[in-house]
């Protein structure tokens, strides 16, 4: 996605329904030390 101010906005959306219903959603840290994780790394957080 290039434009920032939506994901900004996407990220602050699923935080507020993982805050609402954490029994339902799982926050995914996709970043290490402020780089991103590889897919596969992401697939055995989710997995």
């Amino acid at each position: 996605e290039e434009d920032f101010n939506h994901q900004m906005e996407s990220a602050s959306e699923y935080r507020k329904m993982i805050a609402k219903e954490p029994e339902r959603w799982t926050l995914i840290d996709c970043c290490n030390e402020g780089n991103l994780k590889s897919k596969e790394e992401i697939h055995e957080l989710v997995w």
